[in-house]
């Protein structure tokens, strides 16, 4: 019973990070483009990189109890804070996209971990989603690293090609429906 309580408390949070990822990237996404704050965007991708990770990881069970925060991502929080922290030789926004680079690197695989646990047509859009978000910040990484060329032009436009299908996908991925979940965590 205890099992089939605590995967309906999973698909109603699954909500909640949902829209807090959404509302964090469209606030990321404003400081980036339009008021052109680099480290103020990139926080706030950070930001939805770790809502992301929470929502795929949130039903996950520590010491044999619910527990809201995976502790990899209690980790990934510190570790992003100390490499910020650390006089390394880098400028705050590098060492900054480091961190949102990590970030979304795991919550990608969490949601890949996610889709083989749960077979729905949602985790599936996660999943895509997610995929789509890293290969169009890989192609920032080039933008932005190449600064002019055929690189640059085609990564420009590979970014956009790549970015809208991700949110779109990652929009229509929330879990309504917990009979998948139930069957997995009552044991």
């Amino acid at each position: 019973m205890s099992g089939i309580l605590y995967t309906a408390q999973t698909v109603k949070s699954d909500g909640f990070w949902l829209r807090a990822a959404m509302l964090f990237t469209l606030a990321a996404d404003y400081f980036l483009l339009i008021y052109i704050d680099e480290f103020i965007g990139l926080c706030l991708f950070c930001c939805a990189q770790t809502a992301h990770h929470i929502r795929f990881a949130a039903d996950g069970k520590f010491l044999g109890r619910a527990w809201p925060l995976n502790p990899r991502i209690i980790i990934q929080i510190s570790a992003g804070a100390l490499i910020i922290i650390l006089p390394l030789p880098f400028d705050t926004v590098t060492k900054l996209a480091a961190v949102y680079a990590a970030g979304l690197i795991c919550a990608a695989a969490a949601s890949v971990k996610r889709r083989m646990r749960l077979k729905s047509r949602q985790s599936f859009f996660a999943m895509l989603g997610m995929v789509l978000f890293l290969c169009c910040d890989i192609n920032v990484m080039l933008f932005n690293l190449t600064g002019s060329g055929a690189v640059y032009e085609a990564a420009y436009v590979l970014i956009w090609v790549f970015y809208l299908p991700s949110q779109i996908l990652l929009s229509i991925s929330e879990e309504k429906n917990n009979h998948r979940e139930v069957n997995q965590c009552t044991s």
